[in-house]
């Protein structure tokens, strides 16, 4: 209906939001989109969860307190769907730059068949995303698309916003369940933990179902979060791409500061907090400064 009322305005728009969704926005592989929609039905249940009877119980007595816990939960919120959607919509393939690139094969550069075009040093062809993705890091399950070099930063911000969100919430529900129970029993952590088996054995009634599973899917959260910001860090601060590690490859690893402004810009130290922080990141993807060592070896 949305899309079909367009039509009255711009003949034809609605059709080109639609093709727009399904090519670009909405994951192509099923396993993908499974891990899209659960986050983008999960983060929008847990905020309205978390605000209309959360944190209302917790903080009946400090009004203050309370409006101040609201704010945080709702930045904290707007700002991962933000990094997120900043994630998906922009366009880090070789496609973005296609008029940049040679008709030629440079040094260093590598002729993909796939998508019949020279592409630059650190890029790779993804066969999820069919296309060859600039300095490409690996192809995210939530995002349904590729992180490389134009939305790393984004990507970045995201992961940390969800581990912060997922670890934030898991303590609010916690002790939302210890005050409303007012102490811990086995019919308790069973609804937290496994909250499906707990409703079905009759241990639980609707809203102590709803609070369990939420505990569940932010515990989800928290580890999925960690292992992403784990790696993340640890490849940053490497200056390695989640490919380059694979493959083992340390041509471009730099000194620590070197590596981080090489992905989260010139304001390295605060832009991983929020993609909205200015913090503009050197080159176009296609250049990029090598290692001493790798420098010498190419010399000789």
């Amino acid at each position: 209906l949305a899309f079909g009322s367009l039509d009255v305005f711009l003949p034809g728009s609605a059709e080109l939001l639609i093709m727009a969704w399904k090519q670009r926005i909405l994951p192509k592989q099923v396993h993908d989109r499974t891990g899209f929609f659960v986050l983008q039905i999960g983060l929008p249940l847990i905020l309205t969860f978390g605000t209309s009877q959360v944190l209302p119980v917790l903080f009946e007595e400090y009004p203050v307190i309370l409006n101040v816990q609201i704010a945080a939960v709702v930045l904290l919120f707007i700002n991962t769907e933000l990094s997120l959607w900043m994630t998906i919509l922009r366009d880090t393939s070789t496609e973005s730059i296609k008029e940049k690139l040679p008709s030629v094969l440079k040094q260093g550069w590598q002729y993909c068949q796939v998508c019949q075009l020279n592409a630059p040093p650190r890029a790779s062809h993804c066969f999820s995303c069919n296309t060859c993705i600039l300095r490409r890091d690996h192809h995210c399950l939530f995002t349904g698309c590729c992180v490389g070099f134009y939305n790393h930063r984004a990507f970045l911000s995201f992961v940390t916003s969800f581990f912060a969100g997922s670890a934030y919430s898991l303590c609010l529900l916690v002790a939302f369940v210890s005050h409303t129970s007012h102490h811990f029993t086995f019919s308790t952590v069973f609804s937290v933990v496994l909250p499906v088996p707990a409703y079905l054995f009759g241990y639980m009634e609707h809203m102590s179902f709803m609070t369990g599973t939420l505990c569940a899917m932010s515990g989800a959260g928290i580890i999925a979060s960690s292992v992403m910001l784990y790696n993340q860090l640890k490849y940053l601060i490497k200056g390695q791409t989640a490919y380059e590690r694979k493959h083992r490859n340390t041509d471009y690893v730099q000194g620590f500061k070197a590596n981080m402004a090489a992905t989260c810009g010139s304001r390295w130290y605060i832009a991983w907090l929020s993609p909205l922080i200015p913090s503009p990141v050197d080159g176009d993807g296609t250049d990029f400064t090598q290692s001493a060592r790798a420098a010498a070896e190419k010399d000789v």
